[in-house]
């Protein structure tokens, strides 16, 4: 999912950001819980599966989450990016039996924790990296 739509031809244009494709998912995944339709879950999983497959756009080879621009400051809305995308795979997982993305999830989190974070707990906005630490980036450490 890109950041905007074209308002003429409603192609999507734009950066892409993990918190779009966490929203688009959570969204699916409570549309799939409204109306029945597993289907629709297919769709949630799809692109959850695209989003978090090592050497994605936003998955790198070391299997951690980046986001575009993750090496700005921590003072603009970026940090809290990734966030969404850990909520809506969250939620896919409680509505999918198999949990898919549990371990995903987990490296996650023990990323940022080994990687992220300084004596003080302060996390960066990367989870695989200790630069640019920020009151806004410690919601970037809470996958």
């Amino acid at each position: 999912m890109a950041d905007g739509i074209d308002g003429t031809s409603c192609a999507a244009v734009g950066q892409r950001y993990t918190c779009n494709q966490g929203v688009f998912v959570s969204g699916i995944t409570a549309l799939a819980k409204v109306t029945g339709d597993q289907n629709l879950i297919s769709t949630a999983r799809s692109v959850a599966d695209s989003t978090t497959r090592t050497g994605s756009f936003f998955t790198g080879s070391d299997g951690i989450v980046h986001d575009p621009g993750e090496g700005g400051s921590c003072t603009d809305d970026g940090s809290y990016f990734k966030a969404g995308l850990v909520r809506g795979l969250s939620e896919l997982d409680a509505a999918t039996p198999d949990a898919p993305y549990r371990d995903f999830r987990t490296r996650q989190a023990d990323s940022a924790y080994a990687r992220s974070r300084n004596d003080f707990d302060q996390y960066s906005r990367s989870w695989s990296s200790s630069a640019n630490k920020g009151a806004g980036c410690q919601a970037a450490g809470s996958p």
